[in-house]
């Protein structure tokens, strides 16, 4: 059998963030036209078998349009991720950043 060292112990606690936020604003723009606004916050901590991380703070917008496509519903959406600048949240050499999607999804 194995024993966890103090060592170990104390990695493990800073695998949790002290403190986490998450705010998303959404709004119904017009007839099947949405916006969306989310802010996601969390405080230092390091990943286990991770690198140290200075907190996260991250914020996505959304723009997405419903529609019917052939007789099937639609949406049509465009976002933008990480408005706030690039950060790292696992290791130093894993940088994500700011970067745009657009996206069809058609149901049938």
């Amino acid at each position: 059998l194995s024993s966890i060292t103090p060592e170990e112990t104390k990695e493990m606690t800073e695998a949790v963030p002290r403190h986490t936020l998450g705010l998303l604003l959404s709004m119904r723009l017009g007839a099947g036209l949405w916006a969306g606004l989310n802010y996601y916050a969390v405080s230092p901590m390091r990943f286990y078998g991770g690198d140290m991380t200075e907190g996260v703070q991250s914020a996505d917008f959304t723009l997405s349009q419903s529609f019917k496509l052939a007789g099937n519903p639609a949406r049509l959406r465009f976002m933008v991720k990480d408005l706030l600048g690039s950060y790292f949240d696992f290791e130093d050499e894993t940088l994500s950043g700011r970067r745009s999607y657009l996206t069809l999804q058609v149901d049938f």
